[in-house]
């Protein structure tokens, strides 16, 4: 009898761990995160990229890993987005704070996940570093085709700094523990291999604006009712890059969930009075508006735009999610930098926001490839692993390396 998704509570038996496997464990997760961010060097580092895509906004390569298996793909997603760091940390910090909002945005195929151990949690110290042992089951994305797979990972969160811009890392990778064993005769879930994966955010050399990374190496493993796709269709190769450009593209609903917190922060506005005579163009574009069809009205700022230059945002208002019409200038506008008076931005502060947010919108993304031999001299003279760990507990000072782990 197949088990169904969720499994039962406590299904997972699991023993306390001894020091010397916490110890173990936050080495490797340390080992992991320096990985992970080599892995996003697109010229010059360990990997050897090649474009995959080139979309408007994203890039999306894929690699060969030296050493890695030869099922094992690496696909690496890049975009450069208007945001902060803090603003990021934030946003993946809802896992703990509002778990709910948090599955909703990012749990997408997500069929079951649960918390094994926690070998490390944020201090007043270190407030971004958190070390976990998890277990996730994910759906099919294919499911006449493609079979269901779960995965026995160590996560780890830290904050980095490269060259006085900081950075922010998140990395997956898998793990073998006795308390989680394979569940393939049990639930139908194929074990997948994760060699290091994650996101990666770093600070960009253009103010105000994020690098912002994704990598997924994994060998997803063959299941036994995949060999129609495997041997008859032959097309496993095509339809994995299928789901890892996918899998990448989700880059893109960060930077949207980004707009709707800095939205859920801004006070609403009504229209001012007599809006539609007044409005005969776009605040964004400055498109002519029709004069026949009903303007469409910001909810944060109160000006009217055209249907390009606006759209509807799921934000967060006095504890409910609710949905509202908002421009794409207030989604990039931080609420410390504009006025909190009734009405609306200034006619001057306004057309200058909308310009710069213009020339954001329809910029080409290319900045990364600029910054890889640097990054990759840094990290080739990082020497960072176990026994960096152990100096690190012993409170030596490290501040005169390039790459400082933030503890």
């Amino acid at each position: 009898m197949i088990l169904p998704l969720p499994l039962p509570p406590n299904y997972f038996k699991c023993p306390p761990l001894t020091p010397a496997q916490v110890d173990e464990y936050l080495s490797q997760a340390v080992d992991n995160t320096h990985e992970l961010i080599e892995k996003t060097i697109i010229d010059g580092g360990k990997v050897s990229y090649k474009m995959l895509s080139d979309e408007k906004h994203l890039k999306i390569f894929k690699g060969d890993y030296p050493g890695a298996p030869p099922n094992a793909t690496i696909h690496l997603g890049y975009m450069e987005v208007m945001a902060s760091l803090d603003e990021v940390i934030a946003l993946f910090d809802t896992e703990a704070t509002r778990p709910k909002e948090f599955c909703r945005r990012f749990g997408k195929g997500l069929l079951d996940a649960v918390h094994l151990y926690t070998l490390d949690v944020p201090t007043a110290d270190a407030p971004y570093k958190k070390t976990t042992l998890t277990w996730r089951a994910y759906d099919s994305q294919m499911p006449k085709m493609i079979m269901r797979r779960d995965a026995c990972q160590i996560e780890c969160h830290n904050s980095f700094t490269v060259e006085g811009r900081r950075g922010w890392v998140r990395s997956h990778k898998s793990i073998r523990l006795e308390c989680c064993p394979n569940l393939e005769s049990v639930c139908e879930l194929i074990r997948s291999k994760n060699h290091g994966s994650g996101h990666v955010f770093l600070e960009s050399e253009r103010p105000g604006y994020l690098d912002m990374f994704y990598v997924t190496h994994v060998d997803c493993c063959e299941g036994p009712s995949e060999w129609f796709v495997d041997k008859v269709m032959r097309c496993r190769r095509i339809v994995l890059d299928a789901i890892f450009k996918k899998r990448c593209r989700a880059l893109l609903d960060i930077d949207v969930f980004l707009r709707e917190d800095r939205l859920s922060r801004l006070p609403s506005v009504p229209p001012r009075p007599n809006a539609t005579a007044l409005h005969r163009k776009c605040s964004l574009c400055c498109k002519s508006l029709p004069i026949i069809r009903k303007r469409q009205f910001c909810e944060k700022c109160g000006e009217a735009f055209c249907s390009r230059c606006v759209k509807v945002w799921d934000v967060r208002i006095h504890g409910r999610q609710e949905r509202v019409l908002a421009c794409f200038t207030c989604s990039i506008q931080a609420p410390e930098t504009r006025s909190l008076t009734p009405g609306v931005v200034s006619g001057r502060s306004k057309s200058g926001v909308s310009r710069s947010t213009a020339r954001s919108e329809n910029e080409t993304r290319s900045t990364a490839s600029s910054r890889g031999s640097k990054v990759n001299a840094i990290f080739v003279s990082l020497g960072l692993s176990r026994a960096t760990l152990a100096r690190q507990r012993r409170h030596q000072d490290e501040d005169n390396d390039s790459f400082v782990l933030v503890e």
